[in-house]
């Protein structure tokens, strides 16, 4: 996909595309640009500039890690390229088991970045990968008062391990009981923090969301059941499709591996469609960070697959731009609309067409 990003900022005047991305439909029109900021649409009149492209809102990465297990291959400036190329001008960077969190929080400015440092897993359970180990609640809760110290914008709780793709159906353990898991995200919440649960299976999925969690991450092995409850507790779901999709594609699996992983990435894309069809909140995220998943087009990549879903394509804009920047907690970016920042991807081809 060929796309080009449009940056206004401090600007002043009157843009024509081919046409704009704007209440899920692409209408035609001048946008009027008042330093930087979108002042007002107009479906005729003269304009000072003439775009061939289609507007669309830019996007973000709901989850991605930019230093997993501590060894990144590219340095920061090239990771923000590659999201900033692809339009990716927001991400929530969902665990790091090192102190990278903090030299990347006070570098990245452009790109708006949200940090919770490191991920808290319980000592002998999964987690290791992107956080660091908590003995009992009390270390946990000493934990989240020095990640607010310390800039967290949310927290990230390791409440399973992976999915088995040894064994169909499995996952990891549950680390954390429901008291505890409570007690972690009344805390975060008494500071103004959001607690991200990774949780696969319908035991750590329903000990999440019971608890109270503000986003789940992965969920695999997700219910309607479950669906449901998110949907009644505001809970997002941050399903990351293509994870698990691409582990079909590594050699190093066995065939029944593989074959386990279609199993699930079948499973996680049905569910995804009855997530928006029972009107659970939806983000959008990569898991970006581990070497099958590349920054910013890995976020164009899981695009298709929630079309391939189901799902309109206007809405999985909406999915990728809007509801991604709230969850984050960003202001600016909800859309080609009065008021946001005048910043725009460009797309020859009205996106869903070509796919």
């Amino acid at each position: 996909m060929y796309l080009k990003v449009f940056d206004f900022s401090g600007k002043t005047f009157r843009v024509l595309p081919w046409g704009y991305f704007a209440d899920g439909q692409i209408k035609q029109g001048v946008i009027t640009v008042n330093n930087g900021i979108i002042s007002s649409f107009e479906q005729t009149g003269e304009a000072d500039l003439k775009v061939p492209y289609y507007f669309y809102p830019v996007l973000a990465d709901g989850h991605l890690h930019l230093n997993l297990m501590d060894n990144s291959e590219l340095t920061l400036p090239e990771i923000m390229a590659k999201l900033t190329g692809n339009g990716i001008l927001g991400f929530r960077e969902c665990g790091d088991r090192s102190e990278f969190w903090k030299t990347a929080k006070d570098q990245c400015s452009y790109v708006k970045g949200v940090f919770c440092g490191n991920g808290l897993y319980k000592e002998g359970y999964y987690g290791r990968i992107a956080g660091i180990a908590v003995k009992d609640i009390r270390d946990a809760l000493r934990e989240i008062s020095r990640l607010y110290e310390e800039g967290a914008k949310f927290i990230k709780v390791f409440v399973t391990g992976l999915v088995s793709l040894k064994e169909k159906g499995k996952v990891g353990a549950t680390g954390f009981s429901l008291e505890e898991l409570k007690e972690i995200v009344d805390t975060a919440h008494k500071l103004g923090l959001m607690v991200s649960a990774h949780a696969n299976g319908p035991e750590g999925i329903e000990t999440s969301i019971e608890a109270g969690v503000d986003t789940l991450e992965h969920g695999y092995y997700i219910t309607d059941e479950l669906l449901i409850k998110m949907r009644d507790a505001g809970t997002w779901w941050v399903p990351t499709v293509a994870a698990i999709r691409n582990q079909m594609y590594r050699e190093e699996l066995s065939p029944t591996e593989r074959e386990n992983a279609y199993f699930v990435y079948k499973e996680q894309l049905f569910m995804v469609k009855r997530a928006f069809e029972l009107g659970v909140k939806l983000g959008l995220g990569t898991d970006s960070g581990t070497s099958f998943l590349a920054f910013g087009e890995a976020v164009w990549e899981e695009m298709e697959l929630y079309l391939k879903a189901g799902i309109p394509p206007g809405e999985v804009i909406k999915i990728a731009g809007e509801n991604n920047f709230q969850m984050m907690g960003i202001s600016g970016f909800s859309g080609i609309k009065p008021g946001n920042f005048a910043k725009f991807i460009g797309l020859k081809i009205p996106f869903g067409d070509e796919v």
